[in-house]
């Protein structure tokens, strides 16, 4: 079997110039060259597609690859970030935790200073909720295993001390005010005993002559002794029995060497038979503060001191206030 190669002509024309003759070139090609150079340029395109396509798969791996990258550095950020948020909330834990044991501790201080007020004042006490033993802690000794918070249990603990600390501020509001009233009357019965002849005014506990009705030692005729006479030694110290102003520092016959002391409330106490005076008119002086020494001055058997206390200016039996 013969295959006929048909012959055909290929005309080529060439243009160099407008101003230049054509020239033309004709060619003899058979249908077989025709078919191959089809062929070819036919695998040349499919080629050319393979690798247009191949490039543009590329391209996009590329692109995806870029963004895979991006998602997961975005995915480490966020990580971080609820690390980050889940360490402030560990911190938060811990700290409400510690402000609640503070809150607590100052609670059970509170109770204990109203019972010690309640006790010095002689008011009647009142029962307060008790504290969570769990959150009584105040020693600083640790141990034992632990381990680490997850978000269940982080979210329970909050929920748990919020409803504590929440509590304990409940408890905290009547007891700061009843606190605040107790501490205005113990301040206001401090001042009194501060202003109220409370201690012996001298060394010695010894009384040689008591309040009211005695044989007068000058007259041996009954009279009315107003104070105690206490026995003590000349030059003994003698103390002011309570804070107040130093009103009169004076000698008469009678009295002698003798200090009159304002206590306010429309009390005195009175100092006689004095040998030297510590003090001087209108001085300011606190409870146990030197003001004079023990003598003889005065209507005066021997050395002692007279010790008077007058409230509303009558004489008053100053044994009530001192301590047995």
């Amino acid at each position: 079997m013969k295959i006929r190669d048909v012959q055909r002509k290929i005309t080529l024309i060439f243009i160099d110039d407008a101003n230049r003759p054509v020239i033309q070139k004709t060619f003899s090609v058979s249908k077989l060259k025709i078919a191959a150079g089809v062929s070819l340029i036919a695998l040349c395109s499919f080629a050319a597609a393979v690798i247009f396509v191949w490039l543009g798969y590329e391209s996009s791996i590329r692109q995806l690859h870029s963004r895979l990258n991006r998602e997961q550095t975005g995915m480490r950020t966020l990580a971080a970030s609820k690390d980050a948020k889940i360490g402030q909330l560990r911190n938060s834990i811990l700290s409400l935790s510690e402000q609640a044991q503070k809150v607590n501790s100052r609670l059970q201080e509170i109770e204990q200073l109203t019972k010690t007020i309640q006790e010095k004042t002689g008011l009647p006490s009142e029962s307060s909720a008790a504290a969570d033993p769990g959150s009584d802690v105040t020693g600083v000794a640790e141990g034992g295993p632990s381990s680490a918070l997850t978000p269940e249990n982080m979210r329970q603990e909050t929920e748990i001390l919020l409803r504590q600390y929440d509590s304990l501020l409940q408890q905290m509001e009547p007891l700061n005010s009843k606190l605040t009233s107790l501490q205005t009357v113990l301040l206001h019965m401090e001042q009194i005993k501060r202003i109220t002849p409370s201690i012996w005014p001298v060394l010695t506990r010894k009384i040689t002559s008591g309040f009211g009705i005695r044989r007068d030692p000058f007259t041996g005729k009954p009279s009315f002794h107003d104070g105690l006479d206490i026995e003590a030694r000349i030059g003994d110290p003698v103390f002011a029995a309570a804070d107040g102003k130093v009103i009169i520092v004076s000698f008469d016959y009678e009295h002698g060497n003798y200090i009159v002391i304002d206590h306010g409330r429309q009390m005195h106490t009175m100092y006689l038979h004095l040998s030297k005076f510590a003090v001087k008119l209108g001085e300011t002086v606190q409870k146990g503060d030197l003001i004079a020494r023990v003598g003889t001055t005065g209507q005066s058997t021997g050395p002692h001191l007279h010790y008077q206390v007058t409230v509303n200016n009558k004489p008053v039996n100053p044994a009530r206030y001192l301590p047995k």
